[in-house]
């Protein structure tokens, strides 16, 4: 008999979590792991701590109490590039952003992307948008490239616009 594969460390995992506002608590002992590439369904009732629950695993806010880890290493620990960098791999839509309804789901989602650019990037891609003869072929090759990995799109927004 052959010994178990020892399980990779989650992703990310919670330990304890807790977070109050003003002396109140949003959130108690809230412990959870995520493996890379899994799926999770966050519901509740309103108020109940679904957008803090979001805002703590991205590293948006500080918990109150408990840790969170990120492949093994305590986030509180991360130095202040390695925070931005993680924030930057995580992609939250708020309940009550900015999205513009006009646009596609794609172009939403795809300009949160456009901070994380430099300008001549920026600036390139739209010259070899108004180039490119095949707009159709190019703008699903990007959402291609955008939806499987959104950290790590290759493309300017401008490139990608539908």
């Amino acid at each position: 008999m052959q010994p178990e594969p020892a399980k990779p460390a989650p992703m990310l995992r919670l330990h304890d979590i807790g977070r109050a506002w003003s002396g109140r608590p949003a959130l108690q002992h809230i412990d959870l792991s995520l493996q890379a590439g899994e799926r999770v369904a966050l519901i509740g009732p309103s108020g109940g701590g679904k957008s803090t629950l979001i805002k703590l695993m991205a590293g948006a806010l500080r918990p109150s109490q408990g840790r969170i880890e990120v492949q093994g290493r305590t986030m509180g620990d991360f130095s202040w590039r390695e925070l931005q960098a993680f924030r930057a791999r995580c992609r939250v839509v708020e309940q009550h952003s900015l999205l513009v309804a006009q646009s596609t789901v794609h172009r939403n989602v795809v300009s949160g992307l456009l901070s994380g650019w430099s300008w001549p990037r920026s600036v390139a891609g739209r010259r070899r948008r108004r180039s490119s003869s095949k707009p159709a072929t190019r703008r699903a090759t990007c959402a291609r490239s955008c939806t499987r990995q959104p950290g790590r799109c290759a493309r300017p927004m401008s490139w990608c616009a539908m």
